[in-house]
């Protein structure tokens, strides 16, 4: 019985290395046509800084920073019609390309919070919510099927957009209320799991010298090294995030509730 048991773990063994170094493909995903994030990509590399607000409160400064911008928003919201997913490659080029145009797709998260933040100081609340909800869209749309870098870009674009939203809702009217908790609920039905994210990440690991992901596994004490970094790295992130929407959505249904009261 006991070399049974014996044999079975050294089966199981054996069948473990095998999955984890079995030869990896050599292309990426089948990307949708078109990609939304191709477009998202362009429209953060054309994006004008001159002035860029950093407080938010200077009226004219986001005025430049809006209307200097205004076809990037354009290229956004054309973007966040179609489908978005990172269009991850295998190979040490994409990531040396790859990882300084997050930057780009960052600051359009920016860009959507000034637009936000003008129309909130101009007395359009509900214009200030559509910008909000649009930059939770594209927080969500810049990670899917990506990365743990993709993952964490689209998390620090969500605080422009999520914070600001629940900071408005005392100022949206009945029908701009019920829109808004309408749409954040739609926009966070289209999130992706985490599991996605460590199987788009395993991918690439399993492209590395095997030396490399065997000192990963030894480093990290784990045979799944990718999964307990998003476990560490990732999913707490991503859970403060989730409670700052829930945190808004039930800001929304009071708002809704007390303004049907009236």
């Amino acid at each position: 019985m006991k070399r049974a048991g014996l044999i079975l773990g050294v089966l199981l063994i054996v069948a473990l290395l095998v999955w984890l170094f079995r030869p990896a493909p050599a292309s990426g995903p089948v990307l949708p046509n078109p990609n939304g994030y191709d477009t998202l990509m362009r429209a953060g590399a054309q994006l004008t800084h001159a002035e860029e607000p950093l407080t938010y409160t200077n009226k004219q400064k986001l005025l430049e920073f809006v209307e200097a911008n205004r076809a990037v928003l354009a290229s956004v919201r054309t973007a966040l019609t179609q489908e978005c997913q990172v269009p991850v490659q295998f190979s040490q080029t994409y990531i040396t390309n790859h990882l300084p145009a997050l930057a780009g797709l960052k600051s359009l998260a920016r860009l959507l919070k000034a637009e936000g933040k003008l129309a909130e100081l101009e007395g359009h609340p509900t214009d200030a919510a559509r910008s909000y909800l649009d930059g939770l869209r594209l927080s969500f749309a810049i990670r899917h099927g990506g990365w743990m870098i993709d993952q964490l870009v689209g998390i620090a674009g969500e605080a422009f957009a999520i914070q600001p939203l629940l900071e408005l809702v005392p100022a949206l009217d009945l029908t701009a209320a019920r829109e808004t908790l309408r749409e954040l609920k739609l926009i966070e039905a289209s999130d992706e799991p985490l599991e996605r994210t460590v199987a788009a990440e395993t991918e690439y690991f399993r492209h590395g010298p095997v030396t490399a992901r065997i000192a990963m596994m030894i480093q990290r004490r784990s045979l799944s090294p990718i999964r307990a970094d998003v476990n560490r790295i990732v999913a707490p992130k991503t859970q403060a995030r989730a409670a700052d929407r829930a945190r808004t959505r039930e800001a929304l249904e009071e708002r809704v509730k007390e303004l049907e009261k009236r």
